[in-house]
């Protein structure tokens, strides 16, 4: 995927710990929603489980492919 590795350059972080990292800040992102009190706690979970979810389908799919 091209997120990871542009051809030519090396690979800092794969693709688990790029998934990692992206959740961290979801997680970050929703917690400062909930204190400020944009959202509630379930709703920022329930969003935060669907934009992974969503990534998580995004990022099969994209890998598979080669000309990616």
């Amino acid at each position: 995927m091209w997120l990871i590795k542009p051809k030519g350059t090396m690979n800092i972080l794969n693709e688990s710990q790029w998934f990692g990292v992206v959740r961290h800040l979801l997680s970050a992102i929703g917690g400062f929603a909930v204190y400020k009190g944009v959202v509630s706690e379930d709703e920022a979970s329930s969003v935060i489980g669907a934009a992974l979810s969503l990534l998580a389908v995004i990022w099969s799919v994209t890998s598979k492919d080669k000309n990616v």
